[in-house]
């Protein structure tokens, strides 16, 4: 089993992220035995300390570094490592440090449609777009039937404002899709994206499929209330948003859009 050390006053001490990944990959090394160097058992450690990770600062963050950078001594140059350390990077935010990393695996042998994903979101992150839709590009190249740059790319060109080409893609990747909770997360981007080019019969065709799968998912209620609202479907948005309500009852923006949908029914 590897078991990793942190030395409490490392963080107490030093506000430094590199002192401490520094710090505590000497540590970590001296304290797994090379035979644990499995490249499976290190990806599913990491997935572990990815769910409590936000901030470079964090320990889980600077031990999951040190456990890879000791397993890239062993097993220098594995794609896989190097892949889950510019994800271990994206997680809180260090997305030049990303790039860095995906730079290198995507310089290797048959590198990965998703690496190309991976490495767009990272440069979406710095602020690079044109930069982004060229990776996603590249992924959708090596991956026509792999959803995930055709929604990386559609999400991205829709934050941009180019709604079209963005439903364009979003469409792609709802065909090609295969998993049904890809097809919901899919779908969810798209009704946003049908409702603001006006199409709100088609964001309320989203919402609904979404919702026949998961049925107390309180913000697609909230969103399909807004486009049942946006077309005069007062009842049925009325509805909506008082399920959503009943599921989040701490949420103003559904109370106020509430009441403003009832005072049109009010005589």
């Amino acid at each position: 089993m590897i078991e990793i050390a942190c030395l409490d006053f490392l963080y107490a001490e030093s506000n430094n992220y590199d002192d401490k990944i520094s710090t505590s990959h000497t540590d970590t090394c001296k304290n797994i035995d090379t035979l644990e160097y499995d490249v499976d058992l290190i990806i599913s450690a990491l997935n572990s300390f990815r769910k409590e990770i936000s901030s470079p600062l964090d320990r889980e963050y600077i031990d999951a570094l040190a456990l890879i950078n000791c397993a890239l001594e062993s097993k220098p140059g594995n794609a896989k490592l190097i892949y889950e350390r510019a994800r271990t990077h994206q997680k809180v935010g260090q997305f030049q440090r990303a790039v860095t990393d995906y730079d290198v695996v995507l310089s290797m042998d048959n590198p990965l449609p998703r690496w190309w994903v991976s490495r767009g979101l990272a440069l979406a992150g710095l602020g690079e777009k044109e930069e982004a839709i060229r990776s996603f590009d590249q992924a959708i190249k090596l991956g026509p039937g792999d959803p995930s740059g055709y929604y990386a790319r559609g999400s991205l060109l829709a934050s941009m404002g180019d709604l079209l080409a963005a439903l364009s893609d979003l469409d792609k990747a709802i065909d090609v899709a295969e998993v049904a909770s890809e097809r919901v997360e899919i779908k969810e981007t798209r009704g946003i994206v049908r409702a603001a080019l006006g199409d709100y019969e088609g964001g309320i065709e989203d919402y609904t499929s979404i919702l026949s799968v998961v049925p107390g998912h309180a913000p697609t209620l909230e969103k399909r209330g807004s486009a049942y609202a946006a077309i005069g479907r007062n009842k049925e948005a009325i509805a909506d948003y008082e399920r959503a309500l009943e599921i989040d009852p701490d949420n103003e923006d559904i109370r106020e859009s509430l009441e403003e949908v009832r005072s049109r029914l009010d005589p």
